[in-house]
Formats: C-alpha cells, structure tokens, sequence
C-alpha cells in the first residue's frame, strides 16, 4: 500500500502530461530529494503490477507514458487506494454525500461505502462538523436517522461551489471540458462528480455537450463552463431535496430568451423531473438580485482579474484559486451586510491605486450606491488581490544559469550554496564560459551568475567561487527586481507594501527621512508664507515620522479644503487624514 505522500506523486505523474523535476516535488510536498527517490522507489513497484514504468531522464525530470484512459483507470485506482489510508480523502467524500443525499444518512451508511468502520466514519464525521462549522454551517445528528447539513442555503451551496473545486484533479478537468466538447459523449463518465451526482451528471453533460454543438466558441468562450456544471449538479439536488434559493416563481416566455443558456437548462430540469425555478437559474447563472438591478457576479469577477491585471501590469490570472475565492466572496458580501473592515485605511495609504481600479471596475457592474460608497466592501476585495500577488510571488522562480572555467568544477558548490540560502533561485543549467553563449540561447534564462566578469543581454551577478554573504544579497536582490518585489530602497515612501518595511531602527530611520523628503519634493512648488520655509520642513518631516507609525492628528470635524494638494498626495500614494491637511495649510499662502 502506498503512502498518503506516494499517493499524491503518483496523482500527479497521471494528472499532467509532461515532465516533471525531483526537486518541484521536494518543494511542494516539503520534504528532501532524497526522500522523494524513496518515495518513487515504491510507486515503482506498485505501479510494476499494472506494467507502467516511470521514466526518468537527468535535467529533464520524471514521467509516465500511457493514454487517456490508462491515466483514467489508474487515477480512478489511486484513488480508492487512498480513501483508505488518507483521513481527509475521507472526510471529502463524507462532505459530498452529506450533499447529494436527499436527508438524513447514517454512519453506518457512510462507514459502507468508505469501506471503514463504524467508529472511524464517527470519527471523520467529527472532522466534517469542524470544517462545515468554519463555514457557518451545522452538521446535525439525529438518533435513529442520522446526519445532515443545516444551515442558511446560499452559504451550503458557496462552500460546495469551493469544496468540488479543490477536489477535481487536473485530469478531472481536462475529462469535463474534452467530454462536453463532444457532440456525442461516448461510454460512462469516469469522473469524480460522475461518482456522486450519478444520472444527474449524465443528463447534465448530454446537454451541455448540446450547447457547444449549437453555439460559436465566441459566444461560449466568456462563460466559465467548469463553475456552470457544478452549480447545475448542485442546484438539481438541492431542489429534490426541497432546499431552494428564493421564492418558488417561474418563468415567462420573455424572461427564458434574456439569456441564451435557460433553456438549455431547462431541458436538464425536465428530463430530471425537477421543476424550474427563476431564482434557482438566477444562481447559476451567478446573478443576485438586488433592488436596484441585477448583478452578474461571474462577469464581475472575470473583469475584476483581467482588468486589474491590466492596469496594474501585474499577471493576477495565474493564480488559478482567485477565481474561485473572488466570486465565493462577491456571492456573500453582495447579500449580507458588510461588516467593517478594520485595514480600510492601511489599504487606501499603502494600495491607493490598486483600491481605485478596484472600485472602478465594480462601479461599471454595481448600480447600488451603498455598495460602492462602502470602503470596506472594496477594501475586503483589495485584500484577495494582495495574497493572490504574495501567492504568485513565491511560487515563481528566477531561472538561473551558473558559469565556470569548466562548467564542472567550482560550479556544484556554487549551486549548493545558493540554492540552500536564495529561495527565489532555480538552477536549471551550469556551462564553462565557452558554452555560455548556447547555453543562453537554448535555455533563455531568466539571469546568469558567473564567476567571471561577462555581459549579456540579460541581468548578470559576479559571485566569489565561495559565494560571500555579499554576493547572495546581490542575487536576493537581482531575483526580487525580476520578480517586482520592491527592495527597500526602492520602496521610497514605505507606503507600497506593508509587509516589506525594514525592521532595524537604522533603516526605519533612513526610510523615515527618505518618505519625508519625498513629500516635501511634492509640495516644494507651493508658496510658503513668510519665515516659515524652515517650520515648514520640520513640519513635513515630523508628519513622515506620525504617517510611517500611523499616528497622524485627528480630530471630528469635517474638512473639505483644497482637494487639489489632497489628491497630489494621493497620488504620491500618501494618506493624509483632514487633521493633517488642516494643519499642513496653515503654512502656505
């Protein structure tokens, strides 16, 4: 039996079609290299028994060669394999079934189909009521019945939105989107929702598979197929089971032609012998109504990613999880009220810009002043656009290539050196000096770092054959430049990022005089009263010292004067509140 660790490289070496390094899964499983060559050992013999070989190939990594439905059939094996030594594997299934049934299911039901005992179901169940509690949900027991799901229903379906998303494998995926491609899908869907939902994923497929045989790929190509089935599966479950969202009124023939989609949807719901509700299509379709309008949360969203990754010039699509957390997040705040956000007024400093596009973009889909005169509701978006930037950040890294006399020598301990102290740094090559130039050309790096003094065309750092303590800094800081992390001395008024300010009182002190010579170059060109130039510098500088430990003045009156200097500050991405303001004019004509 294979390892809850083997199990997750062996997912992965049928999930993906290419190759892949000993060192990626070091780094994402978290363990030693050498661990992991244990590890393959074992899946090797496992997988011996159903005649696949893992290849391997030095510098270009591992893989599997085998078809579509080798891949299937051998995901679908590791996955029961799993089920019985990987508790949360477990858990994941419980959570789905508590789902799909259609009310109470006992432990023993539940202990059947997981093939476990009693008494380690009871124990996952457990499990299952902790995480449903994180979510504002209630896993309720009933004696001589069983368990169930209670709980506010839109809340239930957001968190079985985000649930089946984490559990679909890659393979899962590519199995959905190929098999509705299809005109005609052919044989038994072999896929994880297939396993649950059962003649509702059937019926479901066969029509989406209908809707891309009649319609353009330009008019499918907006919509997010993948997050449409799912609510489909969800929506027809729930609605056997009697849970609705909203009010039971139907549709007229006008209101099924305002979206292309509804009677295709409809067509599922008659073949299910469900009948069909507005409000139920208004979720799938990610639509909330509001008395001002309607809107659409899965447009929103699309547009907040690739506008914001526009404007900001920074590549927030990457990370595949914002989708998913963004529009969770818009389908709860957009309904509840919105509780106060207590880092509105670090985010409006520190991401002013950022904050701005934001509200932008949300103005052109929000009709609802409330919503959008409201810093919190922007603020809380803000704050899924900073960790998804952290995310793509640290999961990157800079290519590197390293240079030597021979390319052999010197070269290892090099490596080893910077790979141990540099986290940011992928070694993909070493060449002597004469091979630099092909190797360049070939591998397309994304910097070198040489033992001797050489110019390319990209960044290059000279390095000791023992790297000092100085020549790590210098790759530290050429990887944060390619990466666009600001550095410390380019985070000129400390107000870019709130999680790279120094923290020694040299460098506070240095940051603190740099902010508030800053401010003052941006104000120089205003008249000054009389005698008062001098005060006026202290005063600038005293303000950059209460901005950067967030102690500015504050007092309760309104004040509304001289937006102009207000907005010069802004956009030097300074804050300043009213007191501050009041006080900085009485110094000028």
């Amino acid at each position: 039996m294979l390892s809850v660790r083997e199990l997750k490289i062996a997912n992965k070496l049928f999930s993906i079609k290419k190759k892949i390094r000993i060192s990626e899964l070091s780094d994402s499983l978290y363990v030693s290299e050498r661990t992991i060559k244990y590890d393959l050992e074992n899946i090797r013999d496992f997988l011996s028994r159903y005649n696949i070989v893992i290849h391997s190939k030095k510098g270009n990594g591992i893989w599997v060669e085998a078809d579509d439905e080798t891949r299937k059939t051998m995901l679908s094996i590791l996955e029961s394999e799993g089920s019985y030594c990987d508790p949360s594997m477990r858990i994941q299934k419980i959570l789905m079934l508590l789902l799909v049934n259609k009310g109470f299911i006992t432990a023993a039901a539940l202990a059947e189909q997981l093939m476990v005992s009693r008494n380690t179901a009871l124990k996952d169940l457990r499990y299952a009521g902790k995480i449903l509690a994180d979510s504002g949900l209630t896993l309720h027991g009933k004696k001589n019945s069983g368990y169930i799901i209670i709980g506010d229903e839109r809340k239930l379906r957001d968190f079985f939105e985000l649930h089946i998303q984490k559990c679909l494998s890659v393979y899962d995926v590519y199995q959905i989107t190929s098999r509705i491609k299809s005109p005609d899908p052919a044989g038994k869907p072999n896929i994880y929702l297939s396993e649950f939902f059962g003649e509702y994923y059937r019926i479901t497929e066969d029509i989406m598979a209908k809707v891309f045989n009649e319609n353009t790929i330009t008019k499918l190509q907006n919509e997010n197929i993948l997050l449409m089935i799912i609510r489909l599966l969800i929506t027809l479950v729930r609605v056997r089971g009697g849970h609705i969202i909203g009010n039971t009124a139907g549709f007229s023939d006008i209101e099924l032609s305002t979206n292309y989609l509804y009677p295709y949807w409809v067509l599922i719901f008659e073949h299910s012998k469900l009948p069909v509700y507005k409000d139920e299509f208004h979720y799938i379709a990610g639509v909330c109504l509001k008395n001002s309008g309607e809107i659409d949360i899965v447009k929103l969203t699309s547009a907040l990613i690739k506008e914001v990754s526009e404007k900001q010039g920074f590549p927030y699509y990457k990370d595949v999880e914002l989708y998913t957390r963004l529009i969770s997040h818009l389908a709860m705040s957009i309904n509840e009220d919105i509780m106060a956000n207590p880092f509105n007024d670090v985010l409006l400093k520190k991401h002013c810009k950022l904050f701005q596009t934001i509200r932008e973009i949300c103005a052109a889909f929000i009709q609802n002043s409330r919503l959008l005169l409201d810093d919190s509701f922007i603020a809380y978006i803000v704050l899924h656009f900073l960790t998804s930037k952290r995310t793509i950040l640290s999961a990157e890294k800079v290519r590197a290539v390293l240079i030597c006399a021979t390319g052999r020598g010197a070269v290892k301990l090099i490596k080893k050196n910077i790979e141990s102290e540099v986290k940011d740094i992928e070694v993909v090559a070493n060449c002597s000096l004469v091979e630099t130039e092909h190797t360049i050309k070939e591998i397309q790096p994304d910097m070198l770092i040489s033992i001797f003094p050489i110019e390319a065309g990209i960044p290059v750092v000279i390095v000791n054959p023992v790297p000092s303590k100085e020549n790590l800094e210098a790759i530290k800081e050429t990887a944060r430049q390619l990466k666009n992390i600001p550095s410390v001395s380019d985070d000129m008024d400390g107000l870019l990022s709130f999680n790279n300010k120094p923290q020694n009182s040299e460098e506070i002190s240095q940051q603190i005089i740099l902010s508030g010579l800053n401010i003052y170059r941006q104000l120089e060109n205003y008249p000054i009263k009389k005698d008062l130039e001098f005060a006026f510098l202290s005063h600038i500088m005293l303000f950059a010292h209460r901005h950067w430990f967030d102690k500015q003045y504050e007092h309760n009156r309104s004040f509304q004067g001289h937006e102009e200097l207000r907005k010069i500050l802004s956009n030097a991405k300074i804050h300043i509140s009213d007191a501050e303001l009041d006080a900085l004019l009485k110094y000028i004509e």
